[in-house]
C-alpha cells in the first residue's frame, strides 16, 4: 500500500505523474493529423459547393441544398475554431533545473540560519511544491486541449454527412447544366451556320 504521508514518496509520485502529463500534450497535438485529412478533403470541394449554390441553387430556389450546405459551413468552421485552439501555444509549467535547489534554494536556506541538518528537507519540500504545481497546471492544459480536440473531431464528423449530400446534391444536377450548355451552344453553332448560309445565298443573288 503506498503511503501518500511520505514526503519522498509524493515527490516520486508527482515526478511520475509530470512526465505522464508531458506525454499526454504529444498525444493530443499528434491528433491533429486526423482532423487536417478531413480538413483536406472538404476544402477541395468547399469552394465549388458555394459557387453552386450561387449559380444554380439560389436560382432555382433548391432550399434544401441550400440549408445542407449552411450546416456543413457551420460545422466545418465551428471545427476549425477548435481545432485553432488545440494549436494555439500557451504557457505550460516546467520544473527548474536540479542546480538551482542544490545551489540557490540551499545558499537561500543557509543564509536563514536554518540548521544544515534540517536543510534537505526544506529543500526537498521546496522542490515537492513546484513539482505539483507543475502537475496541475499541466493537468488543466491537457483537459483543455483534450476538449478542443474531442469538440473538433466530433464537428467535423458532423459535417461529414452535410457535405456529401451536397456534393451528392451538385453531381446529380451538374450533367443536365452541362446538357443544357451543349443544347445553347449547339443552338447558337447552329443559328450561326443559318445566318452564314443566308448570307451567302443572298450574296449570290445580289451579284
Amino acid at each position: 500500500m503506498i503511503d501518500f504521508t511520505d514526503k519522498n514518496k509524493q515527490v516520486e509520485l508527482n515526478e511520475a505523474r509530470l512526465k505522464e502529463e508531458y506525454k499526454r500534450r504529444v498525444e493530443i497535438r499528434s491528433r491533429i493529423g486526423i482532423l487536417s485529412v478531413c480538413y483536406s478533403i472538404f476544402a477541395v470541394y468547399t469552394a465549388p459547393l458555394i459557387k453552386f449554390a450561387y449559380t444554380t441553387a439560389l436560382p432555382q430556389s433548391d432550399w434544401f441544398y441550400i440549408l445542407t450546405l449552411i450546416i456543413f459551413l457551420f460545422f466545418f468552421v465551428s471545427s476549425i475554431s477548435y481545432a485553432i485552439g488545440l494549436l494555439m501555444p500557451e504557457k505550460t509549467a516546467f520544473m527548474e533545473t536540479p542546480y538551482t535547489f542544490y545551489n540557490k534554494t540551499y545558499n537561500d536556506y543557509q543564509r536563514r540560519d536554518i540548521k544544515k541538518e534540517l536543510i534537505k528537507y526544506y529543500i526537498r519540500d521546496t522542490y515537492l511544491k513546484q513539482i505539483e504545481k507543475a502537475v496541475e497546471q499541466n493537468y488543466r492544459l491537457n483537459n483543455k486541449k483534450r476538449r478542443f480536440y474531442y469538440y473538433a473531431f466530433i464537428l467535423t464528423f458532423c459535417a461529414i454527412i452535410p457535405y456529401f449530400t451536397c456534393v451528392g446534391i451538385k453531381i446529380t444536377k451538374e450533367p443536365d447544366e452541362v446538357q443544357k450548355v451543349e443544347l445553347i451552344n449547339s443552338y447558337f453553332y447552329s443559328s450561326g451556320d443559318a445566318i452564314k448560309k443566308q448570307k451567302t445565298i443572298g450574296d449570290y443573288y445580289a451579284r
